[in-house]
């Protein structure tokens, strides 16, 4: 029995009934569409329709595994009561349908590359995503899309990888899902975990995208760090040891302190050309057995100029609970409506 038919069964026991179809007067060239009633429907017992917009390069039979796939990822999530009622981070769709209860290697393989790809790219209940992986010739073949949430758009990306390394994705993978809807043009990576609050009137990004518009090349954001931290960033090494602008000369995913060739850290903000999507569909799995941008990065290096900004502003490590609660204090205290109430609150603890 194949994987599809085991989620199909799976559904079926759970009261599930599903049909597939065709609407050619939705979107530009029509949608197909999975429509399945059951005991999970909405409160008013209405049908759950899932949508996809036609893919003229996709075979139908593709086509209709994602929609199930989807379709089990929504009933899971209707199952796990989950507290977010469509409005935030929902588990059953980052788990990507753990409720295959697959006990074969394989499978669980393929699971655990789907989770990996909906922790990526933000899964939520909010963010049409997908994913679905399966073993192909003794490899892991894994596909994967994210869209608007109203269609308009939609980003596809697969890859192919060890089976024995099925969460290897990394920063790399998720900027590479972007290449279809990026194109050539240069963009900005922007991680969420990575705080930034500037020290004038012009936001971090703004000062990097005045650079790239004066320099016209790839822009990474930094900044110094103690050399025992070295291990927890990307390091880069530059032309001189100090300037605001620097060209860089080499870059290392988290080398040991002994080993960095310098304390300038890369920090979660980027502006890369076009030609980046190149060198991240040539990677191998890096540091952590995951995709890293920092290796596309470095082969970027040797065909074009990249630079290093030394930004004006604090960073709060909001991936950290110390950093979190850091910003949340500093940025309290700035705020125009509660930052004089909020500064008397900490007076008063002493």
């Amino acid at each position: 029995m194949s994987r599809l038919d085991r989620i199909a069964e799976d559904l079926s026991s759970r009261g599930v009934t599903f049909t597939y179809g065709f609407d050619a007067a939705r979107g530009s060239m029509g949608m197909h569409f999975i429509r399945a009633e059951g005991s999970f429907a909405t409160e008013k017992d209405e049908p759950l329709v899932i949508l996809t917009p036609l893919d003229l390069a996709e075979p139908e039979q593709r086509t209709r595994a994602r929609l199930l796939w989807a379709l089990a990822v929504n009933v899971e999530h209707r199952a796990t009561s989950c507290p977010c009622d469509g409005t935030g981070h929902c588990p059953a769709a980052i788990s990507s349908y753990a409720v295959v209860r697959d006990t074969d290697a394989n499978s669980a393989a393929c699971v655990r590359a789907e989770r990996a790809t909906s922790r990526a790219l933000a899964g939520s209940c909010e963010v049409p995503l997908g994913a679905y992986a399966e073993v192909h010739n003794g490899e892991l073949w894994l596909r994967g899309f994210v869209a608007l949430p109203d269609g308009s758009r939609i980003a596809r990306a697969e890859r192919r990888g060890p089976l024995d390394e099925p969460e290897a994705l990394g920063l790399g993978h998720a900027v590479l899902c972007a290449a279809p809807v990026v194109g050539d043009e240069p963009f900005a990576v922007l991680l969420a975990d990575d705080l930034l609050d500037a020290s004038n009137d012009l936001p971090v990004m703004r000062q990097m995208v005045d650079v790239f518009n004066y320099n016209r090349c790839s822009v990474l954001g930094v900044m110094n760090v103690d050399r025992e931290q070295t291990k927890q960033y990307g390091i880069v090494s530059t032309e001189r040891d100090s300037g605001e602008i620097q060209r860089v000369t080499g870059i290392v995913e988290k080398p040991k302190p002994e080993d960095a060739p310098s304390t300038q850290a890369v920090i979660g903000r980027y502006i890369l050309t076009g030609r980046i999507f190149d060198h991240l569909r040539q990677l191998t799995p890096g540091a952590g057995g995951e995709l890293q941008l920092t290796d596309a990065i470095a082969s970027l290096l040797r065909e074009e100029a990249v630079l290093a900004y030394q930004f004006k502003g604090v960073r709060y490590d909001c991936g950290s609970k110390l950093g979190y609660l850091q910003a949340t204090v500093e940025l309290g205290l700035k705020h125009p409506e509660v930052g004089a109430e909020f500064a008397a609150f900490l007076a008063s603890r002493g």
